[in-house]
């Protein structure tokens, strides 16, 4: 039966890939095939095609893409031509000149390609001014139009690509990008106006939809990338164009060309990014749901492996850590960070039994996952007598554990230790006294102390039976069927980041020498205490209940955020999350970005005294007088008079500071 060259080559990558699976466990048996082969090229001029990747004989199998060059043995320069043909197969192998270049490179060519579904249109990448381009030629009218945006991976039906920046390729990956435009985010590491862009072949219109400054804080991060240098190298569209391939790479002084490389996959929109594995090099599509790389992966170690890229792949816990009173430079609400926990066994697959149930009576946070006897169990809950968050974590069957730190602020500072991780932002400058000027306030600034500058918030992780792996990542020496994990922060203005882990080790000891059984014990007395005071029950209807389930949720949440040095931001206290524009409703108007991190506040940074108010209203009736204790000074931390005695009263001269306080 006869079978066509692409046929050929997308049956041969199937056998390839079967192979080297098969070599992974046993090496299969290996045959000689007879192939003929014949030279369809003469010099003295030089010839080749490019990456295996892209579409090299038309669908009729006459023509076969090829460049021309007078060179070899150097890198080419920004004038260096480069001639577009085919050979006619059915004609003596003839070259038909097409087109010229000067975007290319010796490895990948300029993405010469036939045009997929097209029975007569070829395309390639050119320069036109200050710009890279791609030309879409008609071989058979000679009809040549240009597309504003160079490609990297077409898709199967033809109709868009997908692409990199080649200036930034060019610069941090000589050999893959082109010569002649510098990048204008050199200078930047993860720049958030460079990155992978959506290409319409039909219209020519581009848009940006991975940005290099999105997928650096993009989880998960191996180790500190504060100071590398971001690029993407190696797009490749699936089989049936729903997903397509990325590696993210980068680099960090000293450490040579390339420090890292991250194997991704994303939707062609740029949404529902999965990240398959590291180090990874050459890969191919086997089928649309599994990619074929070389790479490696431990335990196994360096060779071909096959990923498969489906929801149920690997899921993590995450846990995101803060405090009320972690104010940065310019007077945010930040979340201390985020923490990544990963449990052997993949119990939080996609498929798998899970439940989790939010302990009101408890202050507790209760997860179960996995199938059988392999079911994990977690308990989480914040201390409510010390400040500590405590992770513990069970199964009959022996699990491993690991906890990787995220932040997504280059400000914030990772520290080295010996037994845990730490980390910290600290406020170098302050907007305080900027603020108190513009409030009309500059006579009260002597008389207080600036609150922000040097404010260091930041966090120790510490467990039972782990070691450091580096200073993001913390693994369970050996398996076990329990484990303990605890979070320590701190929110203080300390001299230095030394004196701040000093405080944080001090506190974490203190923390530490009381037994956990006795702490989680007086934590759910605490608890018991508070719902003791106060209980509201309504029944009768769905939406009575709901009512009842709003006020008590309230309650909780007003208990959580409520006891601290400062009253309760209404614009989400300590419970933001990241999302996307998407899961923040897409309201319009209102400047939400694609996508945002945890530090985000619909409402800003402000506090609202007529939204602050409502947080608290509850707390009067119920007695929950400790959650109102950031309230009342609050009110008065404008003047230095003390509220006077009850049962007296006295002549005060008052500022009026106004409804939104900085």
């Amino acid at each position: 039966m006869p079978i066509s060259r692409r046929r050929f080559v997308q049956k041969v990558a199937a056998t390839l890939a079967g192979g080297c699976c098969l070599d992974r466990m046993g090496r299969a048996a290996v045959r000689d095939v007879p192939v003929p082969v014949r030279q369809i090229t003469r010099g003295p001029k030089f010839h080749w095609f490019g990456y295996y990747d892209k579409l090299e004989f038309d669908p009729m199998d006459r023509y076969v893409l090829g460049m021309e060059v007078e060179f070899e043995h150097r890198s080419p320069r920004l004038d260096d031509v480069v001639k577009i043909g085919m050979v006619d197969l059915k004609d003596r192998d003839r070259w038909i000149e097409l087109g010229r270049t000067t975007a290319w490179c010796w490895q990948q060519g300029c993405m010469l390609q036939w045009r997929p579904r097209s029975q007569t249109e070829v395309l390639w990448n050119d320069r036109e001014g200050a710009h890279y381009v791609c030309r879409i030629l008609d071989v058979r009218t000679r009809n040549l139009r240009t597309i504003p945006h160079p490609v990297y991976s077409v898709s199967p039906d033809g109709k868009w690509a997908v692409t990199t920046d080649f200036r930034r390729l060019g610069d941090t990956r000589p050999g893959y990008g082109y010569n002649g435009i510098p990048d204008p985010h050199q200078e930047e590491l993860a720049p958030k106006e460079s990155g992978i862009w959506h290409v319409d072949l039909e219209t020519g219109h581009a848009k940006l939809v991975i940005s290099l400054e999105q997928i650096a804080r993009t989880p998960p991060l191996p180790g500190d990338l504060s100071k590398a240098k971001h690029w993407f190298n190696h797009l490749l569209v699936s089989p049936d164009g729903t997903r397509f391939e990325f590696l993210h790479r980068w680099n960090l002084p000293g450490k040579g060309i390339i420090s890292g490389t991250r194997m991704f996959t994303a939707a062609p929109d740029g949404s529902a990014i999965r990240f398959l594995n590291t180090d990874t090099s050459h890969f191919n599509w086997r089928d649309p749901q599994h990619l074929l790389a070389w790479a490696r992966h431990d335990p196994q170690g360096v060779g071909f492996f096959i990923f498969k890229d489906a929801d149920g792949g690997a899921a993590d816990l995450l846990l995101y850590v803060g405090k009320t009173d972690s104010w940065d430079e310019n007077s945010r609400l930040l979340k201390l960070g985020r923490l990544r926990l990963r449990f052997s066994g993949n119990p939080f697959a996609a498929g798998r039994p899970f439940r989790q149930t939010l302990r009101l009576d408890r202050g507790e946070i209760e997860i179960a996952a996995g199938e059988g006897g392999r079911e994990l169990r977690l308990r989480l809950w914040a201390d409510a007598n010390h400040p500590v968050v405590r992770i513990e974590a069970e199964s009959d069957q022996d699990f491993e554990l690991e906890t990787c730190l995220e932040v997504w602020r280059n400000s914030d500072r990772v520290l080295s230790l010996p037994d845990g991780l730490a980390w910290c932002h600290r406020n170098q400058t302050s907007a305080w006294e900027g603020t108190m000027k513009h409030q009309d306030l500059a006579p009260l600034i002597p008389k207080f102390r600036d609150p922000l500058i040097g404010l260091s918030s930041g966090a120790m992780v510490t467990g039972e039976n782990h070691r450091v792996m580096n200073n993001r990542t913390l693994r369970s020496r050996s398996p076990g069927k329990r484990f303990l994990v605890s979070v320590h922060p701190l929110v203080a203005q300390a001299p230095s980041v030394e004196d701040l882990l000093t405080q944080l080790r001090k506190k974490a000891d203190g923390v530490n020498s009381e037994a956990l059984e006795r702490a989680r014990t007086e934590h759910r007395a605490w608890w018991d205490a508070s719902w003791a005071r106060s209980r509201i029950v309504i029944s009768g209807s769905s939406e009575a209940e709901k009512i009842c389930q709003g006020y008590n949720l309230q309650r909780f949440l007003a208990a959580c955020a409520g006891r601290g040095r400062y009253p309760i931001q209404f614009g989400g206290s300590i419970f933001t999350v990241d999302g996307t524009k998407e899961t923040a409703g897409n309201r319009g108007g209102l400047g939400i970005p694609e996508v945002y991190d945890a530090d985000l506040r619909m409402w800003g940074r402000a506090y609202w005294f007529q939204n602050t108010r409502l947080l608290y209203w509850h707390a009067l009736m119920a007695g929950d007088f400790d959650t109102r204790g950031a309230m009342a000074p609050a009110s008065w931390s404008s003047n230095r008079h003390k509220p006077p005695k009850p049962g007296r009263s006295r002549s005060i001269r008052f500022r009026m500071w106004p409804a939104c306080i900085g």
